[in-house]
């Protein structure tokens, strides 16, 4: 079952937004992946025409910080708890980044929502057999229909980060169809995984099993990481998937003023080396200042959601 614990919220909250699209297997390490290319990002993939038979949000007053997620594999639902409307929104279209949307107002953000969307019976298998991201895009309808959300898309040039292969060559061990890979949200019949493939396994750890580059990418784009500033795009070229773990200081990310490349030792006071100096040291990746093309989601309008 997926079931996650979110802590902290701030007015733009990166840890919020990024624990609502990772297994619950990694929670406890509340170092979570993210979302990080634009294009992947804000276009929540296609999914089969299903849509939630009976839905319920209602404003939550406890006053309560925790906030949670449930759902699983063989339920016939997605459960949020004390969730602002802002992170549903992040949710139902991917999102984890908030360079990547505009125009969420305050109140998205300040109010709490309990959500509770099922699917009639009748669905129940086709509902099951969605990955997690074509589950989260049928909450669009919903916003649509209970809070008027209107939306589109534009895209303009904004500094990255470019994932690359550093001078030696990749250190990954490509993950073999058919292996084992426990930590998984589910597996496909074939043994590669059907979802999240990147986990926090420990303050400061990344886990990959059974990963793109890509997925990569955007766990390295978690805008938590404050220090990093800026969302990961995938240039790699490699079209594997890789087992891996990368060790980095728990609270920071090392990255250089004004975005440059290269290699960067960890603050005073941590443990661990910067996510530049591990990247190339322990994948033999990198990460190189560039612009690029980004698409990103503009919110045109949003209501309160409407009585139940």
């Amino acid at each position: 079952m997926t079931h996650e614990i979110l802590h902290k919220l701030s007015p733009l909250p990166a840890l919020l937004l990024s624990l609502l699209v990772i297994p619950s297997t990694m929670l406890s390490a509340q170092t979570p992946p993210a979302q990080g290319n634009a294009t992947q990002t804000a276009t929540a993939a296609a999914a089969p025409q299903l849509s939630f038979d009976v839905v319920s949000i209602r404003r939550n007053t406890s006053g309560s910080r925790q906030m949670t997620r449930q759902s699983a594999a063989d339920t016939d639902d997605i459960t949020m708890t004390n969730v602002p409307l802002g992170a549903v929104v992040f949710y139902a279209y991917y999102i984890s980044n908030e360079n990547l949307v505009t125009g969420i107002p305050y109140w998205a953000w300040s109010e709490r929502y309990d959500v509770v969307a099922k699917v009639a019976p009748s669905d129940l298998a086709a509902y099951r057999a969605l990955t997690n991201r074509q589950r989260a895009a049928m909450l669009q309808k919903v916003l649509a229909d209970r809070c008027k959300l209107q939306v589109h898309r534009e895209t303009k040039d904004m500094p990255v980060y470019a994932l690359v292969v550093a001078k030696g060559g990749p250190r990954l061990k490509e993950a073999l169809s058919g292996e084992l890979h426990p930590n998984t949200a589910k597996s496909n019949p074939g043994g590669f995984v059907h979802g999240a493939t990147i986990f926090a396994t420990g303050p400061g750890q990344l886990t990959g099993e059974a990963a793109s580059m890509a997925d990569l990418a955007l766990a390295l784009s978690n805008s938590e990481r404050e220090s990093l500033g800026r969302i990961v795009v995938d240039k790699t070229g490699l079209t594997g998937k890789y087992d891996f773990t990368l060790q980095i200081a728990p609270d920071q990310t090392g990255a250089k003023p004004d975005g440059a490349d290269g290699q960067q030792d960890a603050a005073p006071g941590t443990s661990g080396p910067s996510i530049f100096t591990a990247l190339q040291e322990q994948l033999g990746l990198r990460l190189q200042s560039t612009t690029s093309p980004t698409e990103y989601l503009v919110i045109d309008h949003i209501e309160r959601p409407s009585e139940n």
